[in-house]
């Protein structure tokens, strides 16, 4: 008889019990799987209940990936790196945001995959808010942060300020906010891709100087895969040694 669960808040919205337990059914074998909502302070009090209740196994899903942690006896070194046991995020953020992948930060093969299908050329995408995009991604960042993971922004397109004035990059003041983000996500890094090679060199201008060589990547379209491989080794540098 197996007894299994989900920790985590909030979880009202998990399916994981009717999922887990049609698996097990379906494997021919007995048991459980529940939901357990919990919050970071009572983590400590969780694990004790898990262990005295006799749970063989449990899934950890956010906010408590990294808290977690504490309790492992190892844990290899990329989920180490990516601050989060067992997933990784990807956004896209325009004028609406939206997730593109969610997994394991081993699975090289699909995140490759996942962003590559967003770094590929449209014309339709040409004349973004990227002000407004980048504003709404420094946001994503820090509430993903929050939740155990490292943020990292990639801006795809020709860069050229286009609509409102106010959804327009403003380059005297892009510094300054991604400082101030930096603050708190010290391991934040960036790319820009598919721009022209003068907006190219205004981002290594402007961002240079705050994010450094290593955590700012920038590409146009003929080096767009070299920059892939480049952003991965930004996210996960100690897998890269």
């Amino acid at each position: 008889m197996y007894k299994l669960g989900l920790i985590g808040y909030p979880l009202s919205h998990s399916m994981s019990k009717v999922i887990q337990e049609a698996a097990l059914k379906s494997a021919g074998l007995e048991g459980s799987y529940e939901i357990l909502e919990t919050q970071q302070e009572d983590l400590i009090t969780r694990v004790k209940y898990l262990r005295a209740n006799g749970f063989q196994g449990f899934n950890v899903t956010i906010p408590l990936k990294v808290p977690i942690t504490l309790f492992l006896s190892s844990v290899d070194d990329i989920a180490n790196v990516a601050g989060s046991a067992n997933t990784i995020k990807i956004l896209k953020v325009s004028e609406k945001s939206y997730l593109i992948y969610e997994g394991s930060p081993s699975d090289s093969q699909g995140i490759t995959k996942a962003v590559g299908a967003f770094t590929k050329y449209n014309p339709k995408d040409y004349g973004t808010a990227y002000g407004e995009a980048i504003k709404k991604a420094f946001d994503h960042c820090l509430t993903m942060k929050k939740e155990g993971y490292v943020p990292s922004v990639v801006v795809i397109g020709d860069l050229e300020n286009e609509g409102a004035i106010e959804k327009q990059i403003n380059w005297d003041t892009l510094p300054k906010n991604v400082q101030s983000v930096k603050e708190y996500i010290p391991e934040i890094s960036m790319m820009f891709v598919f721009a022209h090679p003068e907006k190219l060199d205004l981002v290594k201008t402007k961002l240079n100087p705050v994010l450094g060589e290593k955590k700012l990547i920038v590409a146009n379209e003929q080096n767009a895969q070299k920059a892939l491989s480049n952003h991965s080794e930004a996210l996960f540098p100690k897998f890269y040694l």
